[in-house]
């Protein structure tokens, strides 16, 4: 799946600009609605299409992306969850800390504080 977003991500076509805008823009708040207009395309025509080619739902996709992020961010820095969460285009650290652990499984302090006592994770 990852190659297949890189050769998505350097196409032309509206999904491969959407996923380059994402990429570029995980610290803002972006929108559905935003994204399918710079495509050219209905929100719902965006959405089958965008799901069709990547293999996921714009917001899981979106998501992802930022928690790949933040699990980085988390690692290598010392900031605060707050401000990576801030960073990373969330406006709730609550709804951060439930999507990260939705995907990684453990909350974002408990992912640092793991990777800090261990230096190394696999997650």
């Amino acid at each position: 799946m990852k190659n297949n977003i890189r050769n998505i991500e350097l196409s032309e076509s509206p999904i491969g600009l959407a996923v380059t805008f994402i990429k570029n823009n995980l610290d803002k708040n972006i929108k559905l609605e935003k994204v399918a207009s710079l495509c050219s395309m209905s929100v719902s025509h965006f959405s089958k299409i965008f799901k069709s080619e990547v293999g996921k739902t714009f917001k899981d996709y979106l998501n992802a992306k930022r928690i790949e992020k933040a699990k980085y961010l988390l690692r290598e820095s010392n900031n605060p969850v707050s401000t990576i969460a801030y960073s990373l285009g969330f406006e709730d650290i609550s709804y951060f800390a439930k999507i990260f652990k939705k995907y990684v499984g453990v909350t974002p302090s408990k992912y640092k504080e793991l990777f800090k006592k261990n230096d190394i994770i696999t997650y």
